[in-house]
């Protein structure tokens, strides 16, 4: 109880925006808000996100009074931590940190049985934290929206039970390392917008339990991006997300691209605003022609399966102008989803343009708004704030950004 009580005290409490039970001689500290306890009484969890907490978290008196403690959630206050004494959390396999202005995480790599750390949208500047590699159990890393620069290391291999990594919207450079192909469990693999080049590593495609791969907007800084062929990562089968918009791969799109992807699902696939060539492939035909975009490249021509009337759909509407504008044309989209044609503009030599002559392309930018579901995360992160989500009986998955609204 006392450990609890000097968060109130350091932290102040009494600006919180919930803060019913603490301070309260009256009421069992099990009751207080964002406490959680075991069935035996012991607390297991903190979660005070977006509660208005500053001044300095007393890190080393919670973690050594509450050695039982699993999860810290403090995302969203305007705390300053540091890791001192972290080495004496036994049990604390999640640390949530986002938003909370943290400048540096020297002494994390004490923590024994951390296994989840989201350090997303912070103040970290320098190269990849080197500590980060001593978390033996780790399993999920965001570490985006920061500073961070240098190369991604190639000893991100050692994170041998790492599921989940988060490191886009950062400053990295260089090449994506080989070594992240030696992360057989990895279900999310996130670094766009940052500034890597190169090509794309064939390795990634041994990645078979690989749901959402995103490497999109490394031109963002004026860089060359990824360059190089499009691997076909065609025995991904359970991919749902896959992008790699905005930068500067070359060659035809694989015949075999995405073979064995499971269509249900699936969510999108985008190839836009790269120099791909040839024909687009006959293998997307599985797809929803609003599910791939290959908007933007230098593609000669579309296979005549994807323009099957018996697609349905914008297909069955408007034809192989649903995958592309022709040479020679364009629109907004590149292509024809709805009643926007496709108009003339014979300077345009390739497929799928979206702009005519010196008309400005229509940008897309490496934020939030890019995401189709958006609109929709915001809405239901609001009404998880709204309606005191934290003290929900089911909330799984809820505020989580490396789920979709529908998982």
């Amino acid at each position: 109880r006392e450990a609890l009580e000097t968060i109130y005290t350091f932290c102040g409490g009494a600006s919180w925006t919930m803060s019913s039970g603490w301070m309260d001689p009256t009421r069992k500290y099990c009751s207080w808000d964002g406490v959680r306890c075991s069935i035996a009484g012991d607390v297991i969890g903190i979660t005070l996100r977006s509660n208005g907490l500053s001044g300095n978290f007393p890190t080393k008196t919670v973690l050594e009074g509450v050695p039982t403690l699993q999860s810290l959630d403090l995302d969203g206050n305007t705390v300053k931590f540091d890791f001192d004494g972290i080495a004496s959390a036994q049990n604390l396999e999640i640390l949530d940190l986002s938003h909370t202005d943290l400048e540096f995480i020297e002494g994390i790599g004490t923590a024994p049985a951390l296994k989840n750390v989201y350090l997303s949208s912070n103040n970290l500047r320098g190269p990849f934290p080197m500590e980060i590699f001593q978390l033996n159990n780790l399993s999920r890393l965001s570490l985006d929206f920061n500073s961070l620069t240098g190369t991604i290391p190639g000893q991100i291999s050692s994170l041998n039970n790492l599921q989940f990594l988060a490191i886009h919207d950062n400053k990295f450079s260089g090449n994506i390392p080989d070594e992240i192909g030696e992360l057989n469990g990895l279900f999310f693999l996130l670094l766009q917008a940052n500034s890597l080049t190169g090509p794309i590593p064939n390795t990634l495609e041994s990645l078979e339990n690989l749901r959402y791969l995103d490497l999109s907007f490394q031109t963002g800084t004026g860089g060359m991006g990824l360059t190089g062929n499009l691997p076909a990562f065609a025995t991904l089968a359970n991919l749902k997300r896959f992008d790699v918009n905005s930068n500067n791969l070359d060659g035809s799109i694989p015949d075999d691209f995405l073979r064995d992807t499971q269509v249900d699902g699936f969510e999108n696939v985008d190839l836009s605003k790269n120099k791909l060539t040839g024909k687009v492939p006959a293998v997307l035909k599985k797809f929803q022609v609003s599910q791939y975009d290959v908007t933007d490249n230098q593609i000669s021509g579309v296979e005549a399966a994807l323009c099957d009337n018996s697609l349905g759909g914008a297909v069955a509407a408007y034809g192989c102008d649903a995958v592309l504008c022709p040479a020679g044309k364009y629109n907004k989209l590149g292509r024809q989803l709805d009643q926007d044609d496709c108009k003339n503009c014979p300077e345009n030599p390739y497929f799928g343009a979206t702009s005519c002559g010196n008309e400005a392309i229509s940008s897309s930018s490496p934020t939030a708004t890019t995401d189709p579901n958006f609109d929709q995360k915001t809405v239901l992160s609001a009404f998880y704030d709204a309606l005191n989500g934290d003290g929900w009986t089911e909330r799984d998955n809820w505020k989580d950004a490396s789920m979709s609204p529908c998982e």
